[in-house]
């Protein structure tokens, strides 16, 4: 495509930023939302109320972050060694497949069919979830990585990156040599890789357990299958400590905290001799940061085992303010509509609060959510929990989008009218949204909304209107 003019340009420079952030914009294909790691849902409409829609139960933990597609599919491992899939409207099972092995903090990576996850087995799988028919998946290939996989893979140019406790950062190529993974290249570093790598102008950024921050590019220079030190696009000792969390780009800067109570602004196109500048630092010490940051609205949010979460300005780590969670805080936040969500440890509590002053919005102390992340979509908040469920929250007022559908089939007519009779008298299944399926708006899902449903389709009543029962 060429430019050619002043109109021109800007358009070609539009189309190239709006490709680069349209993760952030539409979906949560992968572990903190998109390839700069933001934690940061722009396209979505949250509610003021944080109720349990449904809850989903697997046979173990769920440590890791869903990914959630624009087909509303929901996707997530457990430690009961299966891959699971759901619609996320209602949590109804699509598919599950077993992998025989922990994912632990293993988040998927969702591109069209394909999903992507490492496992504590040493291997990386890429999943077919239309392989063997219709949501009838297979495993396409898997990789040995000769280590555990507790980073969670990034999908970019159809590559997937992908660091191991082995201390090495993967690349490979999403469609993979017959059953096999394809490797395109890899690079030893100084310590064990546990975080996402983030994606930004053609360059990978990593932290490692060995003290070290990294800018690599995305494509081997030399095309030998290996990336060497003096390949390296820019490189940071933070010392003694350890680099766990994922780093976020945003605004050309890199975000991230060490577990010595370090947090980093550093310069994201570096020097060009190797180094990096870093523009600022904000100091937790002694309590560690294992909370990737989030950034939205020039502000950067992250949790600390101190049980404090921060909210800093993005152009000289100033605090605008913070919160006590009560508890320390391994979760990732994530930000949507002005409110940022995240989970603390031992008392179990969600925390949805505003993005300008920490005011809270509400709170979840029913549910077991600890260390695990949350991904946002479609106006819900989903994550899991230490007690096997995955669960989605929202508002279920936000639900109803076609008043009287209680089948939920997108249409308000008879047959509506009969779902609602088979709920009421003969046990038949409940309707994914209840004030959808209340469409006398009496507060109840009855035989009275079968025969409101039945006078507007065939005697010209009024129409049903969004209930009030939830």
């Amino acid at each position: 495509m060429k430019c050619r003019g002043m109109i021109s340009l800007f358009i070609c420079t539009f189309l190239i930023f709006f490709s680069a952030h349209l993760y952030a914009q539409d979906q949560w294909p992968m572990f903190r939302g998109d390839l700069e790691n933001s934690g940061a849902n722009l396209n979505s409409d949250m509610p003021d109320v944080g109720d349990i829609l449904w809850d989903f139960e697997t046979g173990g933990d769920i440590r890791s972050s869903p990914a959630v597609t624009p087909s509303g599919r929901v996707y997530f491992g457990a430690d009961d060694g299966l891959v699971y899939c759901v619609d996320g409207q209602d949590g109804s099972p699509i598919w599950s497949i077993n992998l025989s092995s922990y994912m632990r903090e293993c988040s998927p990576a969702v591109q069209n069919n394909l999903i992507f996850i490492g496992a504590q087995n040493q291997y990386l799988y890429c999943i077919d979830e239309n392989g063997n028919g219709p949501d009838d998946p297979t495993i396409k290939w898997s990789f040995n990585t000769s280590d555990q996989v507790l980073s969670s893979p990034t999908i970019y140019n159809d590559r997937v990156y992908l660091g191991t406790m082995g201390s090495q950062m993967l690349c490979l190529t999403t469609e993979g040599n017959g059953t096999n993974g394809e490797l395109v290249w890899f690079f030893n570093a100084e310590g064990d890789i546990q975080g996402k790598p983030a994606v930004f102008s053609d360059r990978l950024y990593f932290g490692s357990q060995g003290g070290q921050m990294y800018c690599l590019p995305t494509v081997d220079p030399n095309s030998d299958g290996e990336i060497t030190s003096n390949e390296v696009i820019w490189e940071y000792d933070v010392g003694a400590n350890n680099v766990i969390a994922s780093p976020a780009v945003y605004d050309s800067r890199v975000f991230v905290g060490d577990d010595g109570g370090t947090f980093y602004c550093f310069d994201a196109m570096g020097n060009g001799d190797g180094t990096t500048d870093t523009l600022w630092t904000y100091s937790t010490s002694p309590a560690g940061i294992y909370s990737s940051a989030a950034a939205f609205d020039n502000l950067i949010y992250f949790g600390c085992d101190n049980h404090i979460f921060y909210c800093l300005f993005k152009i000289d780590g100033d605090t605008l303010w913070t919160y006590d969670a009560g508890e320390r805080i391994l979760s990732s936040p994530a930000v949507a509509d002005y409110k940022v969500y995240f989970a603390s440890g031992a008392n179990w509590k969600l925390h949805c609060l505003d993005h300008s002053d920490g005011d809270v919005h509400w709170i979840d102390s029913t549910h077991q959510f600890h260390s695990a992340s949350p991904a946002i979509y479609d106006k819900k908040v989903y994550i899991g929990g230490y007690d096997n469920k995955m669960y989605s929250l929202g508002d279920p007022a936000a639900c109803c989008n076609t008043a009287g559908d209680s089948n939920h089939d997108g249409e308000t007519n008879v047959g509506d009218a009969v779902f609602n009779i088979l709920f009421a008298f003969q046990g038949g299944n409940t309707p994914v949204c209840l004030n959808e399926a209340d469409a006398n708006n009496d507060c109840a899902v009855n035989i009275g909304d079968a025969v409101f449903i039945i006078n507007y389709s065939f005697r010209g009543g009024p129409p049903p209107v969004c209930g009030c029962v939830y």
